[in-house]
């Protein structure tokens, strides 16, 4: 299993809270860098599985599994919603399945967040397309459960606050008191709880806010756009591609009955996309992030944006312009991938050395429990045990 610094704390907290030292190092210091929800979940299946890196492994293919299943929940009712064939669903969640799968390599807070994303964007929108005040304000209401349990898995989940109460006032059929009033619910429900748990925890001071971060504003801006085209995979056409799918959310749908619906859910979901990515832009600009925002912090453009835009794929093949588009949009990476399979890349070497295997732990790595609340080693807080050697099978010499 893949460990950077974010996940090793994340597992040492998991292992302290199993422990009895709470949300903490080995050595009793208070994490307050990162929310405590997700080493919460992983001291859950610890609790079941054991202590290992292979525990770990299997919670991250578990929050995956059910991240998938949120996701078919928001495509299904988005697909119902838009007057779609319910076949169209499964070409979008393909996509959505393999893009989950392939950012499920470390261990990150994400892993959990994406599986919660879907409930915000779906509750968000049932408030938008919601008829009556009781309806509005009590998916309002669910939106901001979601929205507290984003933010106590990962900070930067903040960005989606602004989005949320954007789509809420998009709902010019209801009174300004009412949308308002939905606005002070969300807020409510998510903001002062998860402020009171990082007072609890100790990491109010933890992001001060001050204007500029480790880059200008051009380069986050850069780093955000690149990171939105290389997250599906597709190098350079990978944005054109998901402009051309947002394109396909504003079309309405089929039935003439539904068409205003439909165009309302596709502009709420833009919206969404949109205000949240200026958010997590002016976040990167307004407190000293190590990363640089893109992969994890871009990655929800590329499952909202492409998982809801291939919903209206047929649609959009039969307009011959569009086909056209997709069509030389994919020819060049398709081109490039045969061009890879038949000649090869030429020329490199197999990373293995030892210096890039650092980040890894074998399976059945664990976690010597006389460690917790002993000093840490000189070289910082990583105390891994590593597991014995195999021993020999019987009837084979030993090496």
């Amino acid at each position: 299993m893949p460990f950077n610094r974010d996940g090793w704390f994340y597992w040492q907290g998991s292992v302290s809270i199993l422990s009895g030292l709470g949300y903490a190092t080995f050595t009793g210091r208070p994490i307050i860098a990162w929310p405590p929800l997700y080493s919460v979940y992983l001291a859950f299946c610890q609790l079941v599985l054991g202590v290992s890196a292979r525990s770990i492994a299997i919670s991250t293919a578990f929050a995956t599994a059910v991240s998938v299943a949120t996701w078919s929940i928001l495509l299904a009712w988005f697909a119902r919603e838009r007057g779609r064939a319910p076949r169209d669903v499964l070409c979008a969640l393909a996509f959505v399945t393999a893009v989950l799968a392939l950012n499920a390599r470390n261990v990150r807070s994400e892993i959990l967040f994406h599986g919660v994303l879907p409930l915000l964007l779906l509750f968000t929108l049932r408030a938008r397309v919601s008829t009556t005040r009781g309806r509005f304000l009590l998916a309002s209401g669910l939106a901001g459960a979601a929205l507290l349990l984003s933010l106590l898995i990962r900070n930067a989940s903040l960005a989606f606050w602004p989005a949320v109460l954007a789509v809420l006032l998009q709902h010019r059929r209801l009174p300004w008191l009412t949308r308002g009033a939905a606005c002070g619910l969300v807020t409510a429900l998510a903001l002062p709880i998860w402020l009171a748990v990082r007072a609890w925890l100790g990491q109010l001071g933890r992001h001060p806010v001050h204007l500029g971060g480790r880059y200008e504003f051009a380069q986050y801006l850069l780093q955000l756009v690149s990171g939105i085209d290389r997250n599906t995979g597709l190098q350079f056409v990978g944005l054109p591609l998901l402009i051309l799918l947002a394109v396909s959310l504003l079309l309405a749908g089929p039935e003439r009955a539904n068409a205003d619906a439909s165009a309302r859910l596709g502009r709420a979901a833009l919206l969404f996309t949109a205000v949240a990515s200026c958010a997590v832009l002016a976040i990167f600009n307004l407190t000293w992030i190590d990363d640089k925002p893109e992969n994890r912090f871009t990655l929800f453009v590329t499952l909202i944006i492409g998982g809801l835009g291939l919903l209206n794929l047929p649609a959009l093949l039969r307009r011959r312009w569009l086909a056209l588009a997709l069509v030389v949009l994919f020819a060049e990476p398709t081109l490039r991938l045969a061009k890879n399979t038949i000649r090869g890349r030429g020329p490199s070497d197999a990373d293995f050395r030892a210096e890039s295997l650092e980040g890894f732990a074998p399976s059945q790595t664990t976690i010597d429990p006389g460690h917790v609340g002993r000093a840490p080693e000189p070289r910082g807080d990583f105390v891994l045990v590593s597991p014995p050697y195999p021993a020999p099978r019987a009837g084979s010499r030993a090496e």
